[in-house]
């Protein structure tokens, strides 16, 4: 793992809200409740890009279905019994560490971590046009569709 990345402690999920709040249209916010589930369900997969000391980027992932995406908003999650791949279910940027290999080193720390938990596959939503980002690292497209009321496409590896 990259020396600046670190599991994200609880009390820096108020710095992962302001960092999504920089990085995403109101319509696809959660509050540090739903991150904080997400750390429950899959502690190892809530990572950070730290900078200083300060969270400017973070990456949570979790085992999930590779042809089911995954809910927002969810207070109560839990994983599937038999998952098939690891799920991308957010990556966020704040303007400051754009540019700094902070995606790259969160997205390759992601693909060792599915290794380690012998998952071959992966899934996102890709949302705000980022499919070419994520066609960068193999992902392909499998369907489209609204998250949240958003245009996005479902893309699996």
């Amino acid at each position: 793992m990259s020396t600046n990345i670190k599991k994200i402690p609880a009390d820096d999920l108020d710095r992962v809200v302001a960092v999504q709040q920089l990085s995403y249209p109101q319509e696809l916010w959660e509050e540090a409740a739903i991150f904080h589930e997400k750390q429950r369900v899959f502690p190892e997969g809530a990572l950070g890009w730290y900078e200083d000391g300060i969270l400017q980027a973070y990456l949570f992932v979790h085992p999930w279905r590779k042809n089911e995406t995954a809910p927002l908003f969810t207070e109560n999650m839990s994983l599937p019994e038999k998952p098939d791949c690891l799920y991308i279910h957010d990556l966020a940027i704040a303007p400051a560490a754009r540019g700094k290999g902070a995606a790259r080193e969160l997205v390759n720390t992601a693909f060792a971590l599915a290794e380690q938990n012998g998952l071959a596959h992966f899934s996102l939503v890709a949302v705000q046009n980022s499919e070419s980002f994520w066609s960068k690292f193999g992902f392909t497209p499998y369907k489209s569709l609204t998250y949240s009321g958003v245009p996005a496409t479902h893309m699996v590896k």
